[in-house]
């Protein structure tokens, strides 16, 4: 055989280098603190199922826990296993391991919520779409160590729980005079309830006053001043 044979000889492609190797993030970069993650106030991520699920509370904490599951343990598992994820499937892992946690979070409350889970109908299962959970993913848990990945995921569903129960509450007393579809003593002379807010016009008006709360209460410093302190 000849050596131009041997030249011709086909190569195995380089191996692929895992998503972990992608650039880590700064040094001293941590997870937000509880409380200070804001992601439906601040990135206006998640508006779709916080205006269709906060008409009552009880739907509003079910929706909420399931999140709140689903991102902390979806960080979890991703940070696991990015190791050995390649690049060229750095998204499709992720869905189907969100896709597995939404499923448990669906036969869960099929099984022991049920007349929640009618409530909230194909909102369940489009956790799955949640901009939150997939952005978590993408920008903290793969590259990151296990615990930092679910600590960012607890603070961000800490953060989106709050804004969702707190809205849950107020459309639910305004529209029903009710709150966990117990009435309310204090408003057993409230002369007509506000059913608007209980239509999506309502949960509008709701998420407006709560982003111009959050801009009034968490007012960023000017820009000087932000330079000044670092």
């Amino acid at each position: 055989m000849s050596q131009e044979d041997n030249n011709s000889t086909p190569t195995a492609p380089p191996a692929e280098p895992p998503v972990s190797a992608q650039p880590a993030l700064p040094a001293g970069t941590h997870p937000p603190a509880f409380g200070e993650a804001r992601p439906i106030l601040r990135q206006c991520v998640a508006i779709c199922s916080t205006l269709a699920v906060t008409d009552r509370l009880s739907s509003a904490l079910v929706m909420c826990g399931g999140v709140a599951w689903t991102l902390c343990m979806s960080n979890l598992t991703v940070s696991l296993i990015r190791a050995h994820v390649p690049r060229r499937l750095r998204r499709l892992v992720p869905l189907t391991i969100i896709g597995c946690h939404v499923t448990l979070v669906d036969a869960a409350c099929r099984a022991f919520l049920p007349q929640v889970r009618e409530n909230l109908g194909i909102y369940v299962g489009l956790i799955v779409t949640n901009c939150v959970i997939m952005g978590r993913i993408e920008s903290f848990a793969l590259s990151n160590a296990p615990w930092r990945a679910f600590r960012d995921g607890l603070s961000n569903a800490l953060g989106y729980c709050l804004v969702v129960a707190a809205l849950g509450c107020f459309r639910e007393v305004l529209a029903f005079g009710t709150l966990l579809d117990r009435p309310l003593p204090v408003l057993e002379a409230w002369p007509e309830p506000c059913i608007i807010m209980a239509a999506p016009p309502g949960a509008f008006v709701a998420l407006a006053l709560a982003f111009w709360l959050s801009r009034f209460k968490f007012k960023q410093p000017p820009r000087a001043n932000r330079e000044t302190k670092r």
